[in-house]
């Protein structure tokens, strides 16, 4: 059971992180010694962000607004993935993985695609399955797969854990949850 909460309809775009922390996808991609960029655009999902970096967005944006906001916990993230259990589907929304999810299947290689453009899954929330992995408040947790996995990554069910990627990871985007 998760206590109640409000979760984004979209992954974090780059435009979102800019008015937030002041800086770009390039310059993350800089700072992360990242090898190139997948792409820039204001209605991308913001990548290159380490799972501190997301944490200090919530808090900036929390201060801005005088609201709380947080990374989801692996709990709600997958409640939310799979349409509050209205959902008995293998990937958030679908059992066909190019419906609702860009990844190694149906991707121009290496490209992040503008947040919404697929079908959202039953609650209305887009992209919880590909286009980039989304962090969980616990250490070190990834979810939902991304552009350069095949489907069996992308499940509502697949995570990815592992300390090592904490600082930083190319694929490492995000989306927040505000309490109740």
């Amino acid at each position: 059971s998760v206590n109640d909460y409000y979760i984004g309809k979209y992954e974090v775009t780059q435009s979102q992180w800019d008015a937030v922390m002041g800086t770009n996808v390039s310059q993350q991609c800089a700072r992360h010694l990242g090898d190139r960029l997948t792409g820039v655009g204001e209605n991308l999902p913001m990548y290159y962000v380490n799972q501190s970096e997301a944490k200090d967005f919530c808090d900036q944006l929390s201060r801005k607004t005088g609201l709380t906001f947080k990374l989801p916990t692996e709990e709600q993230w997958e409640y939310a993935a799979k349409g509050a259990g209205r959902d008995n589907t293998q990937y958030s929304g679908s059992n066909y993985i190019s419906e609702v999810a860009w990844c190694g299947e149906n991707y121009a290689y290496a490209s992040v695609h503008p947040v919404g453009q697929l079908s959202p899954n039953s609650l209305g929330i887009y992209d919880m399955s590909g286009n980039v992995w989304e962090w969980c408040r616990e250490e070190a947790v990834l979810r939902g797969g991304c552009i350069l996995h095949d489907e069996s990554k992308c499940s509502t069910t697949w995570r990815f854990s592992d300390p090592k990627f904490y600082k930083g990871y190319n694929r490492g985007g995000f989306r927040i949850v505000m309490e109740k």
